[in-house]
């Protein structure tokens, strides 16, 4: 299994600055409106329980050069333990900002929810605690 840490090998160092920016002052692509999701943020609290898990990644290469990252990772559900994991997932450019993100929950088909929110801060925290490790399978 991929290590979150290793995700940086991946991706820019991803901060709590870019995600406070994607939550709460990201315009939504379906109404234009800042999407506002300050509940998102106590979604850390997922990611310190361990509620965040198995972390895929792709790579795509765009036209103009750049690279999309996606991210997707199983969490937990905050209401009921028992039910299946989640899958969101999160797009951004590998030298650029959070683009998209949503979620099989039913509000992560706004693009923003908790789950998102904690994979988000899962691969952040993996990018900072582990610069100095080397990954392995």
């Amino acid at each position: 299994m991929l290590k979150p840490g290793c995700l940086i090998q991946c991706l820019k160092d991803l901060r709590h600055s870019d995600i406070y920016q994607y939550l709460i002052n990201f315009k939504s692509a379906y109404n234009h409106k800042e999407l506002r999701a300050y509940r998102s943020l106590e979604a850390y609290k997922y990611f310190i329980a361990g509620w965040v898990s198995e972390f895929l990644i792709a790579d795509i290469k765009q036209g103009n050069g750049s690279t999309l990252c996606i991210i997707t990772a199983k969490v937990r559900h905050s209401q009921s333990l028992n039910e299946e994991a989640l899958r969101p997932w999160f797009a951004m450019e590998k030298e650029g900002p959070i683009i998209t993100a949503h979620c099989s929950c039913v509000a992560g088909l706004g693009e923003a929810c908790s789950h998102v929110a904690a994979t988000m801060f899962a691969v952040e925290s993996g990018a900072n605690w582990t610069k100095k490790e080397s990954c392995t399978s």
